[in-house]
């Protein structure tokens, strides 16, 4: 039930839905999914932690151990 809660709770957001929208088209770098919601890089990043806990979508692992 916790992960419904996180994936329905990020899904309400209008600019989250966007992006799942975007990437049930095929693979999108953060910087493709933040330009047509003027989303800055570390406010895209800093959202993403929720959703590979809602299985929206993982990170590459080189990515995963970035600290800002």
């Amino acid at each position: 039930m916790r992960v419904l809660t996180t994936t329905f709770g990020a899904l309400a957001d209008p600019t989250r839905l966007a992006i799942v929208s975007r990437l049930s088209r095929g693979d999108a770098t953060m910087g493709e999914l933040a330009e047509p919601h003027r989303i800055t890089l570390p406010a895209m990043t800093g959202s993403t932690p929720a959703a590979p806990a809602a299985a929206s979508l993982s990170r590459p692992p080189q990515l995963a151990d970035v600290t800002p």
